[in-house]
């Protein structure tokens, strides 16, 4: 009787472990982001992946340490509820929140063709030898095989094979309309042709095979003879789901797709004209020639594209690359031209700092803020001027001259502001 209290007080440790592990998660990295900006984004996919693992773990003994106790395995079985909320949270999380989010923003065109996405990536390894996406397939079928175990034993009206095709259809449909909605991802049909993949393949092997068996075996306890090799092939099942996926999740999130990006002329045939690369937010860079058919643009000095082909693809594959660093690292080619989408004004100065304020009727914002030191020793101060709501304001930059006692005001340029209708900016000097 003794015995079965302390199991059953050690049932309830563990999961207000698992309960308290997700409070410190949370806490610890509010706080540890409020110190540093960067931490959360640089560490989210670990964060997110290493608390609900401990989280599954902690609720799984818990229920272990209640079996033992009551010879029952309800716990267990209640338990896979949590597993799949957990689990679907997850992939939730880094399909429509991991990469950033823009809601209701339709400005990347989604792909409603069947096989388009995947023709285009097996056109890659033919004529390039470019690997990068395959693994973007790979883990687009892992990613939701875990539902063929998890939705028989969860849903009692999931009960054969039908319905299970059409609850896993229906949850892919969930997750690739709320990237439309959310804008963590782009809708694209071959997503949901390849999340419905792996767990419809996988239904049969796991519910109708061995491994189900070894599955039930080991996470419901229905058998009391549990044998070695039944555990021995949990494990090198759980190490080989492990590697895949976080060979997948390692290579997509980790892998600096674009740390350097090179456009080169091969042949050096440049005829002179301005070819679109690509954007960020705030400018459109241009190659300064149009031979699209003699020019590569490279990343990493490895995966090489024909320019053609590469402007040719879908923006969710240049997003990929671009993701890691930002396309800008281009503006130093000589060969490059960047073209800013907005107003932008330009002042030389003198002084060793200026000060831009805005006031309080804010309808811009000011981004892109660069000093660049000329020739004569001059500095120029340049930003671009981005609509935010349709109304006129007043932008006043102040000179500054900083002295070791105090500061001084030395000169001040105010600008009148004006956005139109169509969001379309217009500044001049008050003098």
């Amino acid at each position: 009787m003794k015995k079965n209290k302390w199991l059953i007080k050690l049932s309830n440790i563990m999961y207000f472990s698992s309960i308290l592990i997700l409070l410190f998660s949370f806490l610890s990295t509010f706080i540890l982001t409020h110190r540093n900006f960067n931490y959360w984004e640089a560490n989210k996919t670990a964060i997110v992946i290493i608390t609900a693992t401990l989280m599954i773990i902690f609720t799984y003994l818990g229920s272990i340490f209640k079996f033992l106790a009551n010879k029952d395995n309800k716990e267990l079985k209640n338990n896979m509820k949590f597993y799949l909320i957990i689990y679907l949270a997850v992939v939730f999380f880094f399909t429509n929140f991991a990469r950033g989010t823009r809601f209701l923003d339709f400005s990347v065109t989604p792909n409603f063709i069947p096989f388009k996405s995947i023709t285009e990536t097996i056109k890659e390894v033919i004529n390039y030898s470019q690997y990068n996406n395959v693994v973007l397939i790979i883990g687009n079928i892992l990613i939701l095989t875990p539902l063929a175990y998890l939705y028989p034993r969860v849903i009692k009206k999931i009960n054969n094979y039908p319905k299970f095709i059409l609850s896993v259809f229906i949850t892919t449909l969930i997750i690739e309309f709320s990237q439309l909605i959310i804008g963590g991802g782009v809708f694209d049909i071959d997503d949901i042709i390849l999340n419905s993949l792996g767990p419809i393949c996988l239904y049969f092997i796991i519910n109708k095979g061995f491994l189900g068996k070894i599955l039930d075996k080991i996470l419901l306890l229905n058998d009391s003879k549990i044998k070695f090799k039944d555990i021995l092939m949990f494990i090198i099942l759980i190490i080989i789901l492990t590697l895949l996926f976080g060979a997948c999740i390692y290579y997509y999130w980790y892998h600096d797709f674009a740390t350097k990006i090179e456009v080169r002329d091969e042949a050096n045939t440049c005829i002179k004209a301005k070819t679109f690369i690509g954007e960020d937010e705030n400018y459109r860079y241009y190659y300064n020639c149009k031979n699209l058919y003699k020019l590569y643009i490279i990343f990493n000095d490895k995966d090489k594209y024909l320019l053609q082909d590469f402007l040719n693809k879908s923006k969710k594959v240049k997003k990929i690359y671009f993701k890691r660093a930002d396309i800008s690292i281009m503006e130093n080619d000589d060969n490059v031209t960047i073209e800013s989408k907005y107003p932008k004004i330009e002042i030389s100065y003198t002084e060793d700092m200026i000060i831009p304020s805005l006031s309080v009727k804010n309808i811009i914002t000011i981004s892109s803020e660069k000093r660049i030191t000329n020739v004569d020793g001059n500095k120029t101060y340049s930003f671009i001027l981005k609509p935010e709501n349709v109304g006129e304001t007043e932008l006043k930059l102040d000179f500054v001259n900083f002295t070791l006692k105090n500061k001084e005001i030395v000169k001040t340029i105010t600008y009148k502001i004006v956005v139109d209708k169509n969001y379309k900016v217009f500044y001049e000097e008050i003098r």
